[in-house]
């Protein structure tokens, strides 16, 4: 009857008229409390969310390699390291990743990082060599001539190394030809030792000093039609003839052995070419490098800094390929070639100059630098902290940082 909530209806009828009645009483204070446990699930939720983004769903991407250097990550972040071994931290996932490194070959990488996991490259940066002009040997003079006094010696040819003399001169007693080794102290010539004597006078000929290196000196007799190498090792003071050929213009000494490098002029050829000298099986091997000697730079025993303007192979732009082995063309090595890589790009043609790190154990050359500012230079000597060669050519001299 609308006061005392009775309906004359089944008893469940009647139940659920009382339960309604009872929901809208308690209605508010149970709105609060599904609100407040709403909160509550919300914000766990959004806590859970955060510790597993934030937390649990990362992984690390470490790069080792000489610091300092730079991890970009393609759209994501930047990260400057100062050790070694840096690391940064990212979402599970495929990345590109660049490695950069001033002076440096920049290196790209695909990695995957796992899902709290760790995805580590070690690397090894490639130095990017480089070719800096000093300026004029007017000034510099990097490769002038050791100035020598010698009142007594006023006619005799002398070769210089950079603390040794060497000549020869008739004995004073026995007035037989002696090749002689003298100290040089700016300049000024020390005591003469007397090293070997040659039974007969030999009229014509050139002495290439080892003496710093090898502790040997070449002697080249040289007649109309053929040269005579002897090699004297100053250890023992012996004398030995080692090959003859038709002619032979310079030797250039592989440091710490006695194995050489030669220029001469072998059958059939039309210019002069470098020959390798080994000594302990006394063989003569004739290498594909087109160049003279005078811009070949010994680095160590099996190994050869040498500019050359043959041609590189397999390869239409050169550039691209430098610090990779490369195949060098047969062509003769000339100076009368097109200058500059810009005419080179147009016409095709081989770009000036060459460096290539040339290894004698596999007879195999990898580009170091590709030069268009100069052409074969005059002369090329390896710098004093063995990382550089320094190139005259045209009066300028430059200096060509291949190492780090």
């Amino acid at each position: 009857n609308g006061k005392t909530g009775y309906c004359k209806h089944k008893t469940y009828h009647r139940h659920f008229f009382t339960l309604t009645v009872s929901a809208n009483t308690m209605l508010p204070e149970t709105r609060k409390k599904l609100y407040l446990y709403g909160l509550i699930a919300a914000a766990s939720a959004g806590a859970l969310f955060v510790l597993f983004a934030v937390f649990l769903n990362r992984g690390k991407l470490t790069v080792v390699t000489k610091a300092p250097f730079i991890i970009q990550v393609k759209d994501i972040k930047s990260e400057n390291c100062d050790k070694d071994e840096c690391t940064v931290e990212l979402a599970p996932g495929d990345y590109t990743v660049t490695i950069q490194k001033a002076g440096y070959q920049s290196q790209e990488l695909k990695v995957n990082v796992p899902i709290g996991g760790e995805h580590k490259e070690e690397l090894e940066m490639r130095f990017l060599p480089v070719i800096t002009l000093l300026g004029d040997e007017a000034g510099l003079k990097m490769f002038e001539e050791p100035k020598v006094v010698s009142e007594s010696l006023p006619d005799v040819p002398l070769f210089f190394e950079k603390t040794y003399v060497v000549y020869l001169a008739p004995h004073p007693e026995t007035k037989k030809q002696t090749l002689y080794v003298v100290g040089n102290q700016d300049g000024r010539l020390g005591d003469a030792t007397a090293v070997t004597t040659f039974p007969r006078t030999i009229k014509n000929y050139v002495i290439i000093p080892g003496i710093e290196k090898n502790n040997l000196i070449a002697v080249i007799e040289q007649t109309d039609e053929e040269s005579t190498l002897y090699m004297v090792n100053l250890e023992d003071k012996t004398r030995e003839s080692l090959l003859t050929y038709p002619l032979i213009t310079g030797v250039a000494w592989l440091p710490g052995t006695k194995d050489f490098l030669f220029e001469s002029r072998d059958t059939g050829d039309i210019s002069e070419t470098v020959f390798m000298y080994r000594a302990e099986k006394k063989e003569v091997g004739k290498m594909d490098l087109k160049t003279s000697l005078s811009n070949i730079v010994p680095l160590s025993a099996t190994r050869l800094l040498a500019a050359t303007n043959q041609a590189i192979l397999g390869t239409d732009n050169v550039l691209s390929v430098e610090g990779q082995l490369v195949a060098l063309g047969e062509v003769e090595a000339t100076p009368s070639i097109l200058s500059g890589i810009g005419a080179a790009i147009v016409t095709g043609a081989p770009p000036t100059l060459n460096f290539v790190d040339y290894s004698l154990v596999a007879n195999q050359a990898r580009l170091i630098k590709t030069e268009g500012r100069f052409g074969i230079p005059e002369k090329m000597k390896l710098g004093s902290d063995g990382k550089t060669v320094v190139i005259l050519s045209k009066g300028q001299v430059y200096e060509l940082k291949f190492e780090e």
